[in-house]
């Protein structure tokens, strides 16, 4: 499944498929931070909508300003983890710990990697760098209550030693699975032996030591649902930590720009004696040689059937899209609906003109 971060839900391959299949010029949108995995998909789903069509799928990335400015003095990031339970604490923790499902164990380890996955996704960008303090682990509350901030000389501290601009805490990083609360006690949530599930909650805080400013305060929660067709489902042991990962990286990700997707159909085959024609086109576009493609489209539009003009009219929309040109791109796109009848082309002007 792909993450759908402008409509903040998760859209099945088979919802994808209706999608494309029925709606080519429609302005669906696949927001996301690059991700290699996510090309590919939309590249699998891209050959097997087109391979036997008249139709190919053609996909334009546009830029995301990020979800949050990070402070402009910030550069260096310290890294700590606070969710971690003090040693005189630690008995309350672990029965807390049993009512609510989780391993306590396990909490600690998958706090690890929400910490990595925050450490790893700055290191990718070149804007910020990172460091994580040798004595990173600070004591919180261990469970789901959010401590106090910490103590600005304690921040202060961790900052000079590490020669970082301000300090990124993970204050809170819990879990439970199948677990409910009435009132204050956790019970056991009824749930079919073939299905489980858990969920994480965390919240992090930025400190900003030069101005002894807590500059962002953010809570995040996940929760996967496991099921089997067959014997009793258990959950994963990897499954929290890959989570964890997960979210880290989430935290990081509102402070770094993303892009989004649009995906525009295009004709690439053509009736009688333009399949050729359109068969090269579409050639070229497939090694990137767009210029190439739309000085076969214009041959077309001069001395081929009416159908096939129709057609390279569209596709001229979409070769102005993509090199930018948004006032010619709807201007084809227009044309190739009023002059020729291409149904498309009047989703497409509907699609531009909403960008």
């Amino acid at each position: 499944m792909i993450f759908d971060q402008m409509l903040h839900r998760y859209v099945t391959l088979s919802e994808l498929m209706r999608i494309y299949s029925c709606h080519y010029q429609s302005p669906y949108y696949i927001a996301f931070k690059m991700r290699n995995f996510t090309l590919l998909l939309i590249a699998v789903i891209a050959i097997s909508v087109t391979s036997c069509s008249k139709y190919a799928m053609i996909s334009f990335d546009y830029p995301l300003p990020p979800q949050e400015i990070m402070p402009e003095n910030i550069k260096t990031i310290a890294l700590a983890n606070r969710s971690l339970t003090n040693k005189e604490d630690k008995t309350g923790k672990i029965i807390e710990s049993v009512l609510s499902g989780e391993i306590e164990v396990s909490d600690r380890k998958a706090s690890e990697q929400c910490i990595r996955g925050a450490f790893e996704r700055i290191e990718e960008n070149s804007d910020f760098r990172c460091v994580i303090p040798a004595d990173h682990k600070l004591y919180g509350t261990g469970t789901r209550d959010i401590p106090l901030p910490l103590d600005w000389s304690k921040v202060e501290d961790v900052c000079n030693a590490t020669e970082a601009d301000a300090l990124l805490v993970l204050e809170m990083f819990d879990s439970n699975s199948d677990m409910f609360s009435i009132g204050k006690i956790l019970a056991p949530r009824p749930a079919p032996d073939r299905e489980r599930t858990f969920n994480i909650l965390l919240y992090w805080r930025l400190y900003d030591p030069s101005i002894r400013k807590v500059v962002d305060q953010y809570e995040t929660s996940r929760q996967i649902t496991f099921h089997s067709d067959g014997e009793s489902v258990t959950i994963p042991p990897k499954a929290l930590h890959g989570a964890a990962y997960s979210a880290g990286q989430e935290y990081i990700e509102r402070f770094l720009p993303g892009y989004f997707i649009v995906n525009r159909m295009l004709f690439k085959k053509g009736k009688g004696a333009g399949k050729t024609d359109f068969k090269s086109a579409y050639r070229h576009v497939e090694t990137n040689d767009w210029e190439g493609a739309a000085d076969t489209w214009e041959e077309i539009m001069k001395n081929q059937s009416f159908e096939n003009k129709g057609r390279a009219c569209l596709n001229m929309a979409v070769y102005f899209e993509h090199i930018g040109n948004i006032d010619s791109a709807i201007e084809w796109a227009r044309k190739s609906y009023v002059e020729y009848g291409i149904k498309q082309g009047r989703d497409y002007e509907a699609a531009l003109r909403r960008m």
